[in-house]
């Protein structure tokens, strides 16, 4: 199995190096997000850096207590596709997520959920990982992180050119927060897959964690991307199908992600990845399209919520800083923005 995977981390490994040559195409910022479908939510015209609650378009109601909409400037959204074109992760996310893939990472049905290794430009150290085996989740979506300090270090200062510092400090002033890092970062891709499972990004912080999920390509003529449960309003339910139990079921909705506009996703937020397949308007003319995320986590961290906050369960096993030390989490609590100290900012 080692020889295997040393196999594959050196083919992406390659892959990478060959899309920091390849041309980026700038008409991917340009292009309209067209689509067939609003979805179940009000999609309100937020200014930058304001925040509303996730609404039922029918209701007016909020889907739950810590989901939020926010509105970002255009130009956070077109750094950060720079920084993952510079990276080689859009080419490499592509190639994953086509209908053919030289490079997709193992499939084995019973396997845990794959991860690999790689070096990405400037000898920065990342993993990528996909879902586990078409048992648990016929999915080929990808995400890649920084795996240690110093590509963590490289993406925050990526964040601080697309002017991060900002969207930071509209989250902490919003929710009344004391500090806030930026931690566990990501990008994620997806072409093709069935209904996700239900789960939670966060759980009983306290309401001081977030995922924050920063469309960066978005596919053409497709539904909506996000499945959401209502955490109050319950349904008739035949069947227990993981959103309720016994005879209700808590309601639930379908999200369309919109261009220059994050979903926050906080304290025991219940969502999944709505089925997708983008392969099915595939033709030879063109290539497969894909969704592409930018996913940061934040938080106010403390002592008493640092063992929720670096959850098995809502955190991934090798993202940085690690989950098993969390005392370095805890040394950057408040590094990244805190309230009455306009010193504390990302890297630059």
């Amino acid at each position: 199995m080692e020889a295997s995977h040393r196999s594959e981390e050196d083919d992406l490994t390659a892959a990478a190096a060959a899309a920091e040559e390849a041309p980026s195409s700038d008409s991917r910022r340009t292009v309209k997000h067209q689509h067939q479908h609003e979805g179940d939510f009000l999609s309100p015209n937020l200014q930058p850096n304001e925040i509303r609650s996730i609404q039922w378009s029918d209701t007016g109601l909020a889907v739950s207590e810590h989901g939020y909409l926010m509105g970002l400037r255009p130009r956070l959204r077109e750094s950060l596709l720079e920084y993952s074109d510079y990276m080689g992760i859009t080419a490499m996310m592509k190639d994953l997520t086509a209908v053919t893939s030289q490079h997709r990472l193992l499939d084995d049905q019973d396997q845990a959920t794959p991860n690999i290794r790689i070096k990405l430009r400037d000898d920065l150290d990342w993993f990528i990982q996909r879902t586990a085996g078409v048992k648990q989740w016929n999915s080929n979506m990808h995400w890649i992180s920084p795996s240690d300090g110093v590509s963590y270090s490289h993406f925050l200062k990526a964040l601080g050119v697309a002017g991060f510092d900002e969207v930071l400090e509209a989250i902490g002033k919003h929710f009344g927060y004391r500090g806030l890092v930026a931690y566990h970062l990501s990008f994620l891709a997806v072409s093709k897959c069935d209904p996700g499972t239900f789960h939670v990004d966060a759980t009983n912080t306290g309401g001081k964690s977030m995922n924050i999920l920063i469309p960066l390509l978005l596919a053409d003529d497709t539904g909506p991307e996000l499945n959401l449960s209502d955490d109050q309003v319950r349904e008739p339910s035949t069947s227990n199908d993981g959103t309720g139990t016994g005879k209700y079921k808590y309601k639930g909705g379908q999200l369309r992600y919109q261009y220059n506009v994050a979903a926050l996703v906080g304290d025991e937020v219940y969502h999944a990845t709505s089925r997708v397949d983008y392969h099915q308007n595939h033709h030879q003319q063109a290539p497969t399209e894909m969704r592409l995320l930018a996913t940061i986590y934040v938080a106010d961290v403390s002592y008493s919520n640092i063992s929720a906050v670096l959850d098995d369960h809502v955190t991934y096993e090798d993202s940085y800083p690690p989950r098993n030390e969390p005392t370095i989490l805890l040394e950057l609590a408040g590094a990244h923005w805190k309230y009455n100290d306009p010193s504390k900012k990302l890297p630059f």
